[in-house]
Order: C-alpha cells, then structure tokens, then sequence
C-alpha cells in the first residue's frame, strides 16, 4: 500500500520541479540571513517563506500544461507527456496551490500584494509573454531572481547587498532561459512557439548567450567582492563559480546545450551556497 501510495504521489512532486523548489527555498532563506540578525527565523517568518515556493510550483504546472505540445519533442519524459497525470488534474493541482500561496501570504499584506503581483505575471508569462522573443526570457528571470528579495523583506529590509545578488541571480536566470530555448528550438518551432532561439535563429542566440555567461562571471566577480572585500574566501568563490559558468561557455560553443543548460544551475547553486559559507 505504501508504495502504491508513494507511486500516485511522485508525479505530482515531480511536476514542480523539487530541485528548483529547493534552489528559491534556500535563496529566500539567503535573503533572510543576509538582512535579519537570528539565522534561524521564528514560526511566522517560516510560513511567510511558503507562498513564493508554492506560487513556483503552480507556475511550474502550469507551464507542463500549456508546453505538451512542444514537450512531446523536447521533453518526453515530463510528466503530463508520459500522461501520468492529466491536464485537468495537473490544472486543479495549479490553482489549488495558488490557492494556499495568496491564503498564507495573507499574514503579511505588503507581502499579499506582491504575491497577488507576481500571480499575475507568472500567467502573462505562460499565457502570453513565453511566446514573445526576450520578453519571455525577462519575465522567466525577474520571477526566478524574486525570492531572494522575498526572503530580505522577511528578514527586515531590502538592502543594496540583496539587489545586487538578486541581479546576479536574474542574469544567471536571464542566460539559462536563453540556452534552454536553444535547446527546445526544434520542438518549440513545430509548435509555432516564437522563443527568442527560434526568432533571432540558434547561431545568434548562442552569441548573446556566450555574452551574458561573460557578463555573469563580471558580476559574480563584483557580488563577491564588493560584499566580501577581496579575501581568500571571497577570491575562492569567485573562482568557482566563474570556472563553473566558464565550462557551461565551453559546452555552449560546442553545442551541448543540456550540458550547457545544467551546468548553469550548477552555477546558480554554487553562488547561493559560497554566499551562506562566507556569511555565516
């Protein structure tokens, strides 16, 4: 019985990408640390880290149910594809989530209407804004590098420290939404998808994507140290992170875009986990 109730559960876990739940927990986390005194914040502050996670994963479903088009190409394996779970219950699940996220950010107003702003632009993302060259790109990367800002607000106050790592994280998002669109352009073509990789063509895209890894290095380099002065531990972080995105260049120019694609989040990890090191 357990593991035929663990069998029926998985999909839906899977379906919100729980790694990338895990990566906008401990960024929400990093934005509290970064601006509370306590590292370990009270009951309220908590549940006021869930609505941000629980907004991703609806938005998440949400993107499976409007991309199974395209994801019978480029993703087969996804779990509405493999038909493990169906649009229908895939859609409820969304909106109950959203659901308990706009509910619980209730215990904060300032918070509620943010939660209630971002609604809106994960649904002009999925609805509209996916299909627009860069513009998709940018809402994608301005919702993925929120939670560390969230997480700030909870923790006091938005500083300059937390802007510039949240820029740091949008660039960071900004680059893998460009590599991923190269890697879907075939799947997202049939669909009559115009991403930004099947707009500008997969040769442009790869440049701006060659750029904008360039530039995170810049601004990895700069968070670090502006932050951290220059340091042993700070010049460490900065070396890792940077021979991290160095190889996704490497694996961009030679056309591994999975590769590319996974070793930038590989990256995004690295940063938030250098950032709590030199901070705690």
């Amino acid at each position: 019985m357990k593991n035929l109730a663990y069998k029926k559960f998985l999909p839906y876990l899977i379906v919100t990408r729980p790694l990338n739940l895990v990566i906008i927990a401990a960024a929400v986390y990093l934005g509290f640390a970064v601006t509370s005194n306590a590292f370990v914040p009270s009951v309220r502050q908590t549940i006021l880290f869930v609505p941000i996670i629980l907004l991703a994963a609806a938005g998440y479903c949400i993107n499976d149910v409007l991309d199974m088009k395209e994801d019978k190409i480029n993703k087969p394996d996804r779990v509405l594809v493999r038909k493990a779970v169906s649009k229908k219950t895939c859609t409820i699940y969304a909106l109950v989530l959203t659901a308990f996220s706009v509910a619980i950010s209730l215990h904060d107003m300032t918070l509620a209407v943010v939660n209630t702003t971002l609604i809106v632009f994960v649904l002009a993302y999925n609805f509209f804004l996916k299909k627009t060259p860069l513009a998709g790109n940018f809402t994608t990367a301005i919702l993925s590098s929120f939670p560390v800002i969230w997480g700030s607000y909870i923790g006091g106050t938005v500083n300059l420290d937390i802007i510039y790592i949240a820029v740091l994280a949008f660039i960071l998002h900004f680059t893998r939404e460009i590599v991923k669109d190269i890697e879907d352009i075939k799947g997202d073509s049939l669909a009559g998808k115009n991403t930004t990789a099947v707009f500008f063509g997969a040769k442009i895209s790869v440049l701006l994507a060659s750029f904008l890894i360039l530039l995170s290095c810049v601004m990895a380099i700069f968070v670090f140290t502006y932050l951290f002065r220059i340091s042993v531990c700070s010049t460490f972080s900065s070396a890792i992170v940077t021979l991290s995105l160095m190889f996704s260049l490497f694996a961009l120019l030679r056309a591994k875009f999975p590769i590319a694609s996974k070793s930038i989040r590989i990256s995004m990890i690295l940063c938030v986990f250098c950032l709590f090191f030199l901070y705690l």
